[in-house]
């Protein structure tokens, strides 16, 4: 019982010692003439002494509650200073940095830091102590008080703008080397102004070997006729270039300074990845079309005899509706297969004088025979009086345009619209290069305004035609503005949403020789 006693009367003193402890410290803290805060785990003020007052211009109990960073400026160094203390107990860690007082005005100091832990070993917070670094004396001897306040105030002002330009500078270089593109600036003068530590690995050198020396230097690394070329080009327009076996997609900006200087940004992303997995996507796509386009033909062939054959109406429409949708699934696999052509660049282009009359009337032959399979608009060939001349084409190449032209047309035209095509020689002022212009005109869904400057954008389709038709790929104008780009034509459009559409190609005439 007494054991018991005793223990309870220990156990009832442990308040006061405790309180007592705590008034210790806060004692010991005040009377040190070291800046002291104390923080939590979570970088949060929960206590500052006198001296930090004194230092900061705050009142005792002001930050209390505030952030830690709030009162530094190098963030970044502020953090790596408190992760160097988070290993052993009994760690610490001291760094240089500039103090924010409270009437805006800063002051380089040194940084002491150490963690605070329970009995445990646990991390409940830090302790910082704050030192501020005391300017030397000037080295020259002072006549007079009035000299000598004025000399000070100088130097102090000169330390003072010194680290702040440091600082800023700092700053500004953990800002482009956590850019996780490259980035060059070139001055006015083709010299290298900046350049970050991805582009540095980039083009596998030194930062202090190249910065302030002449662009051309870099032709050590690499070949700089693709760099420079994008470095010409129109700013703002992405161009891509080859480094070291990788891709990079290259931005060019133009900056001007307040004194009229002219500045160069380069941007350089790497799209290595990017490509890669695009490849492989296409690939896989392109040996599944491959697998699955004959036997779909034959389901389409069967279909188209089956619905011509059938009298009971409803089975008729069953078997309209299998085709229609055979149909669409062949388009979406030529589709994909054309386009892998075209970028692998297997088959190259072909050109040769062309009927572009006869492939249009053949191919609109072909739409209106499926009108006893399937319901569609009307379709109408507007042939000129007289036989156009012929055209410079790749004539498979030039079929994929004009099928997916009328295609379009016959998807996006309800069925009681009409779809009217025409030819016709477009004359220029220049002689030899007249050309010959197809429209293929409809009053279908039409394209809405802010979808008409990004339509020939791969896999893009207008928010209309998706809700009309779930299924396409969004590459046929795609596919169809790269061949036309190819045969040195044009392709553009006029659409008015609800109205339709009217797509235009012009196509250089050939020069047949006798």
């Amino acid at each position: 019982m007494e054991t018991d006693s005793g223990n309870n009367q220990e156990h009832s003193n442990l308040p006061k010692e405790l309180h007592n402890l705590e008034a210790y410290m806060e004692e010991f803290t005040s009377f040190l003439p070291l800046a002291v805060l104390i923080i939590s785990s979570k970088k949060v003020i929960v206590e500052t002494n006198e001296a930090f007052s004194k230092i900061t211009g705050y009142e005792l109990n002001e930050p209390i509650g505030s952030l830690l960073s709030d009162y530094f400026i190098e963030q970044n160094n502020l953090q790596r200073l408190i992760e160097s203390v988070n290993g052993d107990k009994g760690d610490i860690g001291e760094t240089e940095l500039t103090l924010v007082l409270k009437d805006g005005s800063v002051l380089r100091s040194t940084v002491t830091i150490g963690t605070r832990r329970d009995i445990d070993g646990s991390l409940t917070g830090y302790y910082i102590g704050i030192s501020p670094l005391v300017s030397k004396p000037a080295p020259a001897p002072i006549s007079n008080d009035v000299e000598k306040n004025e000399v000070k105030s100088e130097i102090n002002d000169d330390t003072a703008n010194s680290e702040a330009v440091r600082s800023e500078q700092q700053k500004h270089v953990a800002i482009i080397d956590a850019m996780k593109n490259g980035l060059l600036v070139i001055d006015d003068n083709g010299n290298i102004d900046t350049i970050n530590t991805h582009a540095t690995e980039i083009f596998s050198v030194e930062r202090q070997n190249i910065q302030g020396k002449p662009l051309s230097l870099l032709s050590e690394a690499i070949d700089l006729t693709d760099l420079s070329e994008v470095i010409k080009s129109t700013p703002d327009e992405s161009r891509k270039i080859m480094v070291n076996n990788q891709t990079y997609d290259v931005e060019v900006k133009v900056m001007n300074t307040d004194d009229g200087t002219e500045y160069t940004l380069v941007i350089l992303h790497n799209i290595s990845k990017d490509e890669f997995i695009e490849d492989m996507k296409l690939t896989f796509v392109t040996v599944a079309a491959h697998q699955i386009r004959t036997p779909l033909s034959s389901i389409r062939w069967s279909l188209e005899i089956l619905a011509s054959q059938l009298e009971d109406e409803e089975q008729r429409d069953i078997a309209q509706r299998g085709y229609r949708s055979t149909q669409n699934v062949l388009e979406i696999v030529n589709a994909l297969l054309n386009l892998d052509r075209l970028q692998s660049g297997e088959d190259g282009f072909n050109f040769e004088p062309t009927d572009i009359q006869a492939m249009i009337s053949e191919y609109v032959d072909q739409v209106k025979a499926n009108d006893h399979i399937i319901e569609q608009a009307d379709i109408v060939y507007n042939k000129p009086d007289n036989s156009l001349p012929k055209v410079k084409a790749d004539q498979e190449k030039i079929s994929i345009v004009i099928r997916n032209l009328i295609d379009n047309a016959l998807k996006y035209t309800p069925t009681d619209g009409i779809i009217t095509v025409n030819t016709s020689v477009h004359v220029t002022n220049d002689y030899g290069s007249d050309m010959i212009q197809i429209e293929v005109k409809d009053n279908g869904i039409g394209i809405p305004v802010d979808s008409q400057e990004k339509i020939f954008s791969k896999f893009y389709r207008a928010d209309n035609a998706t809700k009309l038709k779930t299924d396409g790929t969004g590459i046929g104008l795609y596919i169809s503005k790269h061949i036309i780009d190819e045969h040195d034509g044009i392709i553009w459009f006029e659409s008015t949403e609800g109205e339709g559409t009217t797509f235009y190609i012009q196509l250089p005439i050939a020069q047949i020789q006798d």
